[in-house]
């Protein structure tokens, strides 16, 4: 499926079927509370444009969930999970599952990562994350934001956060993590990194 309508595109990404799957949306689309389950050999692409239009999501369990070989593409979109109910991670991916998000804002969105998350050009509020040792995270030209508490998060992967900002954030690496920082500000009072050995 590529297109625009938003029913159209939950139908066809619900039949689990194989292939390249895109919704188009703009500041006009009506938002629909969807879940998407992403199966092995699909490639859904949610994209937007410049007004960042909103995903909403309601319901029990994950928004997005991504399976071993699947892959999810969010961009330009506005994903705000602070009314949401919190019946697990907003986006689970499993071990060889794919998600990649650009050019989006991200508040109160928790992150379940078997496989491989690449955030770039994104600013994401208070959000949770989730790793093993299997994950692999980066982060380019990412601004995180703890607002009332210090944003901490763990990881327990190969991680690269490159180029961005963290404001009010506390990185935590597990012994079976490796992370690399570039060309990153902290803002923060406090400790920036914590090592577990």
């Amino acid at each position: 499926y590529m297109g625009d309508d938003v029913e159209k595109f939950k139908e066809a990404v619900s039949t689990g079927d194989h292939g390249l799957y895109t919704l188009q949306m703009t500041e006009d689309t009506l938002p629909s509370a969807v879940v998407l389950a992403v199966e092995s050999a699909m490639r859904v692409s949610i994209i937007g444009d410049e007004s960042l239009p909103a995903w909403s999501f309601s319901g029990d369990g994950s928004a997005f969930t991504v399976a071993e070989y699947g892959h999810l593409s969010l961009g330009y979109i506005n994903l705000d999970l602070s009314d949401a109910p919190r019946f697990g991670a907003a986006i689970a991916v499993r071990l060889g599952g794919d998600v990649s998000i650009d050019h989006s804002q991200l508040n109160q969105v928790s992150f379940e990562i078997g496989g491989t998350l690449a955030l770039t050009a994104t600013r994401a509020t208070d959000i949770e994350l989730q790793t093993d040792a299997g994950s692999v995270v980066t982060m380019n030209a990412v601004t995180l934001i703890g607002l009332q508490a210090p944003l901490i998060l763990a990881f327990a992967c190969p991680t690269s956060i490159l180029d961005s900002q963290l404001n009010n954030v506390q990185l935590q690496v597990a012994a079976t993590g490796d992370l690399t920082v570039t060309g990153t500000t902290f803002r923060s009072e406090g400790v920036g990194v914590v090592v577990t050995v």
